[in-house]
C-alpha cells in the first residue's frame, strides 16, 4: 500500500466548506442528553434554530433514552419544581450533575395538580374534574384545555389520559366519565348493588372542541395511565364477569380493543391492587406482586402476539417482611441490567439480579415525598401541536446559573473547535477512497464521545479522542468497546502512553484548523 501523498494546502484551503453540513451537526445533536443539548442552544442561533425544528425533534425523540421525572410534595411550601433524572448516569457521575432542575416560572400549573400520564415528552396534569393542562415541562409551554361534561349522565368521577396517533400526527387526551349504575335491589334488605359504567369524549389538539366517543365497553381502573405504547393506551380490567383482562384505547382508529394476556397467566382479578401495567424496554409489561414472597415481571416482546409474553424477571426472597403491603411499579431496565421501581408512589429502590438484593435510592436535593414516572424528555413543542390554541409559555430557569454560564462557554467553545476539525471531511474521504478504511464513520465516533456519561464534553479528554478519530482502527477501537467507562479508560490510556494523533490532524492543527 502506498502512502497517499496531502494536496498543496495553498490550493485546497479555499475548498474547505464555511460551515459544517447540518446533517451532520444534527447526527451529534441528536445523541447529546438534554442537559447538553439546553446548553448547545447557547452555541449560535443556527443550532438553536436546528434544536428547534421538527425533524431533529423526531430523531432525538427516537434516541431519548427513558428518564425519571419527579413531582416534590412539600407539606409547608408551595412547590412548583420537577426533577428530571438521568437514570443511565446515576451512579456514574456526582448525583447533583445527573438531573436537572426543573423550575418553571409561577404561571407554570403544577400546583394542586396530578401528572396523569406522559407520552413523547408531554405531560397530562389534572386533578379530579379540573381543567386539563398538556405541557412540555422541558419548554416551559402549556395548554388549558377547554372545560367539559357529559350531557344527560350523573358521573362520580372523570378519568383522563394523553396519547398519540402516529397515523395522523395528532395529540389527543380522552376523557371518561364514570357512573354507577343500579344493578339490582333486594327489597327485603333494601340494599342495592351497583355495577360501573363509563363513557367517554375525546379531544384532538390543534381542533379545539371535544367529540362524544360513546360507551367504554371495558372496566376502569382507578391507576395511572402511563401504559402508552403503540399507539395505545393500555389498562388492566379487573371486573369479575369479564373474562377480557388487558384493554386499550386505539388513538388513530379511536376504538376500544383487548389486548392477550400472557398465557397461563393463572391470576384472580381480586389482586386488582397488587398488579400494575406499564412500559419496559417498549414493551407492553405487567408487575405482578400479589405474592407476599415474589414479583414477576412480564413483557410482551412482539406487540399484539399472546406467545411473545415473557416472564423476564422473577424476583424471590428480597423484598422484606413488609413486601406484600407495598406497591411496586418497574420504572426502567438499566443497561446494567438492574430495575428501577417505585415503592408506594413515594419511594425508589434499585433491584440488582446478580446479587438478588433491593437498595433505596435517594435523590440528591429531593428531601420530602414525591411522585414519579418514567419520562421521555423531548423538544415536542405545543406550539406546532396546538395550532392556533392559547399557548402559554413558563420558560425553564436551570439551577446553578454559574455553572450554566460557564458550561455553556465551554461547551461552545468545544464545539465551535469540533466543528473546525469536522470541516477537513470532504479532504479525508478522498483520502478513503484510495487507501481503503473503515466503514464507520467519523460522525458516529464523534457523537459517541459527546454523548459519553461520566465526562464533560468539554472536557480536554473528548478534544482529544475526537483529534484521533480520522485514524480508521481508532475509530473501529472505538465502536468495539461496549461500555462508557471502557471508552474513557481507553482514551486514558493511549494519551498516557502518547498515542498521538495522526498526521491529517497534525496538519490540521499546524495550520489552525484544529484544536
Amino acid at each position: 500500500m502506498t502512502k497517499q501523498s496531502i494536496p498543496n494546502n495553498k490550493k485546497k484551503k479555499n475548498s474547505i466548506p464555511k460551515e459544517l453540513p447540518s446533517q451532520i451537526i444534527l447526527e451529534i445533536l441528536s445523541r447529546l442528553p438534554i442537559k447538553t443539548l439546553f446548553l448547545c442552544q447557547l452555541v449560535s442561533k443556527h443550532w438553536l434554530s436546528l434544536i428547534s425544528d421538527p425533524h431533529f425533534v423526531n430523531l432525538h425523540l427516537s434516541r431519548s433514552p427513558v428518564s425519571l421525572l419527579l413531582k416534590p410534595f412539600y407539606r409547608n411550601r408551595r412547590s412548583y419544581q420537577l426533577h428530571l433524572v438521568d437514570l443511565q448516569t446515576l451512579h456514574k457521575i456526582h448525583p447533583r450533575e445527573a438531573q436537572l432542575k426543573l423550575n418553571p416560572k409561577i404561571n407554570f400549573p403544577l400546583l394542586g395538580r396530578q401528572i396523569v400520564n406522559s407520552c413523547n415528552g408531554l405531560l397530562c396534569l389534572c386533578f379530579d374534574d379540573s381543567e386539563i393542562f398538556v405541557c412540555n415541562p422541558i419548554l416551559g409551554d402549556y395548554i388549558v384545555l377547554p372545560w367539559t361534561t357529559y350531557d344527560g349522565i350523573t358521573y362520580h368521577r372523570t378519568v383522563n389520559a394523553l396519547g398519540f396517533s402516529p397515523k395522523t400526527n395528532q395529540y389527543k387526551v380522552i376523557r371518561f366519565f364514570l357512573q354507577r349504575v343500579v344493578q339490582s335491589f333486594d327489597p327485603f334488605t333494601e340494599l342495592e348493588t351497583y355495577r360501573d359504567e363509563a363513557k367517554a369524549k375525546i379531544y384532538t389538539i390543534g381542533e379545539g372542541l371535544w367529540r362524544n366517543i360513546g360507551s367504554v365497553p371495558y372496566y376502569l381502573t382507578n391507576h395511572s395511565f402511563n401504559s402508552f405504547v403503540k399507539g395505545a393506551l393500555h389498562w388492566l380490567n379487573f371486573a369479575c364477569d369479564s373474562p377480557d383482562f388487558i384493554c386499550c384505547f386505539d388513538f388513530g382508529s379511536e376504538q376500544f380493543r383487548v389486548v392477550p394476556e400472557p398465557p397461563e397467566f393463572g391470576l384472580h382479578k381480586e389482586f386488582h391492587n397488587h398488579i400494575r401495567m406499564g412500559v419496559l424496554q417498549d414493551c407492553l409489561s405487567i408487575c405482578d406482586f400479589s405474592s407476599p414472597h415474589r414479583i414477576d415481571i412480564w413483557l410482551m416482546k412482539d406487540y399484539g402476539i399472546k406467545e411473545s409474553w415473557s416472564k423476564e424477571l422473577v424476583i424471590e426472597n428480597g423484598i422484606g417482611k413488609r413486601g406484600h403491603l407495598c406497591s411496586y411499579e418497574p420504572i426502567i431496565i438499566l443497561k446494567s441490567g438492574k430495575v428501577l421501581m417505585l415503592v408506594n408512589k413515594d419511594a425508589l429502590m434499585l433491584y440488582n439480579p446478580k446479587s438478588g438484593r433491593f437498595k433505596m435510592l435517594n435523590i440528591y436535593g429531593v428531601k420530602s415525598e414525591f411522585y414519579g414516572i418514567a419520562y421521555i424528555p423531548s423538544f415536542v413543542s405545543l406550539k406546532d401541536v396546538a395550532k392556533g390554541e392559547r399557548l402559554t409559555r413558563g420558560g425553564v430557569i436551570l439551577k446553578r446559573k454559574k455553572w450554566v454560564n460557564s458550561g455553556a462557554l465551554a461547551l461552545a467553545n468545544g464545539m465551535e473547535n469540533l466543528i473546525q476539525s469536522l470541516k477537513t471531511q470532504r479532504r479525508e474521504i478522498t483520502v478513503n477512497h484510495v487507501i481503503g478504511i473503515s466503514k464507520v464513520s467519523i460522525g458516529d465516533c464523534v457523537a459517541k464521545l459527546y454523548a459519553l456519561s461520566g465526562i464533560d464534553p468539554s472536557d480536554p479528554l473528548i478534544q482529544y479522542g475526537v483529534s484521533l478519530m480520522d485514524i480508521a482502527v481508532n475509530r473501529e477501537m472505538l465502536m468495539s468497546i461496549p461500555t462508557d467507562e471502557g471508552i474513557i479508560g481507553w482514551l486514558k490510556a493511549k494519551k498516557e502512553h502518547g498515542g498521538g494523533e495522526s498526521s491529517l490532524t497534525a496538519l490540521l492543527r499546524s495550520h489552525g484548523l484544529c484544536f
